[in-house]
This record gives C-alpha cells, structure tokens and sequence, in this order.
C-alpha cells in the first residue's frame, strides 16, 4: 500500500490515459474499503483527482468521479472532496455527453453529489448548484426499451440516481422549495412504469416521496398565500 501511494502522483500525470485511468480506479477501490481508506485519505489525493476532472480522456474523467464518490462515503473524505473544490466542475460534468457509453460521466457525478448528500455539512453546497431542474430533465428523458428482451440492455443508472438525489433534496427545507419549483410531478406522472419496473422498489419508493413531499409544500403555500 505505501509503495503504491508513493507512486500515485506519477501515475496520474502518466501520458498514457489508461494508466491514468486505472490508478483512479485502484484509488477508489481502496478508499471504498474501510482497512485501507485511512491510508488513501492521509496521501490527500483529492487535489490531484479534481485536476482530472479536466482531462482531455473522458474515461479518466469517469475513474476521477468514480474515485472522489469512494472517498466521500466517510465524513473525512467528503470534507476533502469539497475542499478541493470539486463542486465547482459538477455543471461542467453534468453536461458531457460521450459518443459511446451515454451519460457515464453525468451518472457517475450525480452519484457523486448523492454521497456528498449524505453529510450534513455538504448539504448547502450542493443546493447552491441549483441542479434540480436538470434532475428532473433526465426523469423526464425516461423511455420504456423496444423490445422486452432489451430490459438487460437498458442502464437505468441516470434514472435511478436522479430520483434518489431529487428524494433527498426534498427531505430539507432548501431543497423542497427548488425542487417544488420544477416540474417533477410532471415527469414523474409521465413515467411508463415499464420504465421504472426492471429497477426495482427503491425508485418508486423515492418517486412517492418527491410526490408527497411537493404536494405537502405546495399545499402550505397555497395556505399562507390565502391566509395572507
């Protein structure tokens, strides 16, 4: 483990884009456990991380955001992820648009920004990205496969991280208001739900709550606007 650490920021700045690649991703395997994320977060790789966020590769791209998501599951790790500064290159992110695994880099980001999600203190920094109403674009992007035998094929990743980011979203005060502000209800009410059936209870359980969290929201505004 020393040794490889010793080596990493070489293996970063290698010229080769694959070597780059699978040092992010042996970055992120080991902070994804917990024996050794003490020892990747003590070599503070962060920096070097959101460095590649910028690289002309979109498949480091992708190992970067995949390594920054492993180090922010631990509360240590995510105060490293802001610090440096990865936030500021989520609009960016968001936006890439691969020609040959659609949308890998903009899932892998919004994974990012869920596990950030879980701590506290990260909460405001996200919602200052003011992200929803492109959340709610990939819900709304949603479509069933052709064919039945296509449901293996299909990767319902955007869809299922969008919903779990915009559910968490409208579980704070800050969060409800931007998210009451799109048109979520609308897309989730367009949905097929042969869309959703191949992922599982989890999306639909998340959906309910942006459902009736919303609903709640704009029910007590209606009420306060009368009122007033």
């Amino acid at each position: 483990m020393p040794n490889f650490l010793d080596n990493v920021p070489e293996l970063l700045e290698s010229p080769r884009p694959f070597v780059r690649t699978q040092t992010c991703r042996l970055l992120g395997l080991l902070a994804s456990h917990m024996q050794t994320t003490e020892a990747v977060l003590k070599w503070e790789p962060c920096p070097r991380l959101v460095v590649l966020l910028r690289d002309e590769d979109i498949y480091v791209i992708h190992a970067a955001v995949y390594a920054l998501t492993q180090i922010s599951r631990t509360s240590a790790g995510a105060k490293a992820v802001l610090s440096a500064k990865a936030l500021e290159h989520v609009p960016q992110l968001l936006m890439v648009r691969p020609p040959i695994t659609l949308n890998m880099v903009q899932d892998r980001t919004i994974e990012l920004l869920a596990s950030l999600f879980r701590h506290e203190f990260a909460v405001p920094a996200i919602l200052r990205l003011n992200i929803c109403a492109h959340l709610v674009s990939i819900l709304q992007a949603a479509r069933p496969p052709l064919f039945i035998y296509d449901l293996l094929e299909v990767d319902y990743t955007g869809l299922t991280v969008a919903t779990a980011l915009l559910a968490r979203m409208s579980e704070w005060p800050g969060g409800l208001s931007a998210v009451a502000n799109t048109a979520v209800l609308n897309a989730i009410e367009r949905i097929d739900w042969e869309v959703v059936l191949p992922v599982g209870n989890k999306i639909r359980a998340d959906m309910r709550t942006i459902q009736d969290n919303v609903a709640q929201y704009k029910d007590r505004t209606q009420t306060y606007q009368i009122s007033s």
